[in-house]
């Protein structure tokens, strides 16, 4: 049996737990999966659901579409790119978070990357 960890409610990011994997996808296939305040926001919250879990014994990231991500939405910052530096302080604390804790989980992370992925979609360290 499946356990869906997001919220009906997520529009990013979808995760389910299955025998002890869990499931992560982005789900913008149409608009090449781009990192913006919505991903971030649910990718943290699902990293931090994902490492308080004791039935997670790995995690494997993917993506729907052509893209794993296309990097940064930039049109987020055209309607008042006086709050640019507002909005990036949101996205990289959310993202730190995120992968903070699934760098301190006891389960091994795994992403799945197919066609571009430029800039730091979601930095991983190096095993």
């Amino acid at each position: 049996m499946s356990d869906n960890v997001m919220a009906s409610s997520a529009d990013s990011v979808a995760c389910t737990v299955e025998a002890g994997l869990a499931r992560i996808t982005l789900t913008q296939a149409a608009r090449g999966n781009p990192l913006d305040l919505a991903f971030s926001r649910e990718m943290r919250a699902v990293a931090i659901e994902l490492a308080n879990r004791d039935d997670v014994r790995a995690v494997l990231i993917t993506a729907q579409g052509r893209f794993f991500s296309v990097g940064g939405d930039i049109n987020m910052f055209l309607p008042d790119r006086s709050a640019i530096p507002g909005i990036a302080r949101r996205i990289t604390a959310d993202l730190h978070t995120a992968i903070s804790r699934f760098q301190r989980m006891d389960a091994p992370v795994v992403t799945a990357v197919q066609g571009v992925s430029p800039g730091g979609r979601l930095a991983r360290r190096p095993v």
